[in-house]
Order: structure tokens, then C-alpha cells, then sequence
């Protein structure tokens, strides 16, 4: 067997599947909403609202990698692992049964590994941006969050070894380049988001709903950072701000 074949073998992603005990399934259940867009846009949401460190852009960031990997999958027809439940299959308690479709009833492609995308990104802006001590331990915690994230959704049998490592790889490009953005141009608000909706912009042909709730939430955040550097003088004036004071 090479290696691309080891990366995206269902019989592989199988095997582990059908050793995970249920215990084990609803642990790595957990573990997969720990790298779900409900769990880091809204971390980096309420994060903002509440820090006075408001010029670093989280959400934007965030946004521009749900576009690269929604805007890949499309364009790479790999299928999803044709492989069973790691739960038990009675389930009796109906919010469960919410939770579980919810991390598992995916019907798009498989590669990228969208959770691989984002919890790359969320780690490498938290170890830059607020670890100031202990960067070392940290650094390790950050790590094996985001394996462990890999590993649930292999476990869980909704991706290959190959989604995982490849939504990693585009993760840390992604996040590298948009903070080198970030540090080394004047209207960096304006240039992350306009790369962000260069990214969204195909998606209105091939994902009209995504592109739409992320053309949204590129409007909404700059709009309320416009809001917050016209109260607040410690926040960077956006180009709007700019424009409206003069």
C-alpha cells in the first residue's frame, strides 16, 4: 500500500471505527464539538466583545478559513469514508441523537477536513496572540487539542488521515498569511477582509448559502469594529471610521 492510499483508505478509518467502545465514541463526540464552528466563532465572538485587544482580527481570520476549506471541498470529489457508527445503534434520548447527527450527518465532500482548518487556525491565534508565559506547556496543550480533534473525526468516520493532515497543512498557510497581513499593512481590517470575500466569492455559484452567511459575518464584524473605533480611541480606525470623521 503507498502512502496516498494509506491517507484516504476507508478500510483503515473502518478498523478504528469498529475498535472505538461507546464510552470512547461519546468522548470523541465531545472532542469534535471542541473544534466546531459552533464552539470557536463563538469563543472568538464573546472574545471580542470582552477584551480591549480588539485590532487582532480573530473573527475575519476565522472566517476566511471556513471559506478556503467550503470553497476546496466542491473541487475535490473525495468521497466520505464509507464506514459504520461508532455509537450504539439504538439511541433513546432525543437531544443525543441531535448531537451525534449533527457531528456525523455530513453530506459534502470529505477533504479538507473543515474542523482540521479551523482548530489550526484558533490554536495558532491563541498561542500568538495571548500566551505571554509558559508558551512551552502551552504550546503541548495546543498540540494535542488539535490532534485530538483530527483523531475524533477519524474515529467518528467522517474522514480520512489524508482530511485531517490537509486541512492542518491549509490551516497553518492560511493563518500564517493572514496574520502576516495583519502586522504588515496599514488597512489590515480592510485587506483580510477583502481576501476573505475573494475567497467567499465562488461560493456564491457553488455554495450560495455559505457564501451568504459569510459575506454576512464579514459585513456584521466590520461594521460593529467600525462602531467600536469611532467610541473607543485605543481602537484602529477602520477606512469607514476614517472616512466618516473627516
Amino acid at each position: 500500500m503507498d502512502f496516498l492510499n494509506f491517507l484516504f483508505d476507508p478500510e483503515i478509518v473502518g478498523h478504528i471505527v469498529e475498535a472505538i467502545p461507546a464510552w470512547l465514541a461519546y468522548l470523541l463526540l465531545i472532542t469534535s464539538y471542541l473544534g466546531s464552528s459552533y464552539i470557536i466563532l463563538t469563543t472568538a465572538f464573546i472574545r471580542y466583545l470582552l477584551t480591549q485587544e480588539k485590532d487582532l482580527y480573530w473573527l475575519p481570520i476565522l472566517l476566511a478559513g471556513y471559506a478556503s476549506f467550503t470553497l476546496i471541498k466542491p473541487l475535490i470529489e473525495i468521497s466520505r469514508p464509507a464506514v459504520g457508527s461508532p455509537f450504539p445503534q439504538e439511541i433513546n434520548h432525543e437531544l443525543l441523537q441531535v448531537l451525534i447527527e449533527g457531528a456525523i450527518g455530513f453530506t459534502t465532500n470529505s477533504f479538507p477536513s473543515g474542523h482540521a482548518v479551523a482548530v489550526v487556525i484558533f490554536t495558532v491565534l491563541i498561542y500568538r496572540d495571548i500566551l505571554k508565559s509558559n508558551r512551552n506547556k502551552m504550546l503541548f496543550i495546543g498540540v494535542a487539542y488539535v490532534i485530538s480533534v483530527g483523531f475524533a473525526r477519524i474515529g467518528l468516520g467522517t474522514h480520512y488521515f489524508g482530511d485531517i493532515i490537509g486541512g492542518y497543512i491549509i490551516g497553518l498557510i492560511l493563518v500564517l498569511s493572514l496574520m502576516y497581513v495583519r502586522e504588515k499593512t496599514k488597512d489590515n481590517l480592510e485587506a483580510i477582509t477583502l481576501l476573505g470575500i475573494i475567497l467567499t466569492t465562488p461560493l456564491l455559484y457553488l455554495k450560495p448559502m455559505e457564501a451568504y452567511l459569510l459575506l454576512s459575518g464579514y459585513t456584521t464584524y466590520y461594521l460593529l469594529h467600525t462602531a467600536a473605533s469611532l467610541t473607543n480611541s485605543e481602537v484602529k480606525k477602520t477606512l469607514l471610521a476614517r472616512r466618516i470623521l473627516k
